[in-house]
């Protein structure tokens, strides 16, 4: 959502974002990006009949992300949950925040961004045994974790190979991580993996939309992982209702669509699994 600490990243910056929409789905920035709305983001959602929007909280210098996304969703609680921010530079101050925020209302589990921080300066691989302190007070509280993965890749494109996410799930089996952007390019051995490995899941979100190879996470979800795949928008870089009619028109079985659209997240999440 457009908060303080987002507004000053380049997820904000309509010039990147365009770019960036148009390269990875042919698509464009949610008008209520471009005017920096909360109320247009609700009235978008409501358009658009997504029931509940998670918010993975990004690091950003000299604010307090965690403090912010509370004060957020003690407004905004029946339209978001949240995914506690942690800072890979800082492993301490990280497991201090699962702490403190976990049992709170509408955060539902942690978010990882090891790739990512200051465009790669300070960036891990996800198999860096420096973050394990975080998967395990993860698994020891059953907390669920997303992790940004898949599309640019810091620090080079070995970072994206699914071997890394098994050197992960093997130390941790009882972890459940998914995977935003589906892990691209890395579509079908990730598929293979999931498949191996039933406490990873992947949200595709904006990578399933005509990106090389996005039809294998249509396969998988129809035949052989249909409880690990989930929809995404890829918000602010995507007009929610874009990647919604796509979802819909993508092949999905009858039987595959409601799982992928919202009952596969509600499981992973914790939710209920009724809309």
């Amino acid at each position: 959502p457009p908060l303080a600490s987002t507004l000053d990243s380049r997820m904000y910056d309509m010039d990147y974002a365009s770019a960036f929409a148009y390269k990875f789905g042919g698509s464009y920035p949610a008008l209520s990006a471009q005017k920096r709305s909360v109320a247009s983001l609700l009235q978008e959602m409501e358009n658009t009949k997504i029931v509940m929007a998670v918010y993975e909280i990004g690091y950003a210098p000299n604010i307090d992300v965690n403090a912010e996304a509370y004060d957020f969703l003690q407004i905004h609680g029946d339209h978001f949950v949240a995914m506690i921010g942690t800072n890979i530079t800082d492993i301490p101050a990280s497991l201090q925040a699962i702490k403190q925020y976990h049992s709170l209302a509408h955060f539902a589990g942690v978010n990882i961004d090891p790739g990512t921080p200051l465009l790669g300066v300070y960036s891990k691989y996800i198999d860096d045994e420096t973050l394990f302190p975080i998967y395990q007070l993860c698994q020891d509280l059953k907390l669920p974790v997303t992790v940004a993965f898949g599309g640019y890749a810091y620090p080079d494109i070995t970072a994206y190979l699914p071997v890394r996410i098994e050197n992960v799930t093997r130390v941790f089996p009882n972890l459940r991580l998914c995977f935003c952007h589906g892990v691209w390019p890395y579509t079908t051995q990730i598929c293979g993996l999931a498949l191996q490995y039933q406490n990873v899941y992947l949200c595709p979100d904006s990578y399933l939309m005509l990106m090389p190879s996005y039809q294998d996470y249509i396969i998988a979800a129809n035949y052989f992982i249909p409880e690990q795949i989930l929809f995404g928008t890829s918000y602010p870089f995507h007009a929610q209702q874009n990647v919604y009619a796509f979802y819909l028109k993508a092949g999905f079985t009858d039987e595959a669509l409601p799982k992928v659209m919202y009952e596969n997240a509600a499981c992973f999440l914790n939710l209920s699994t009724s809309k």
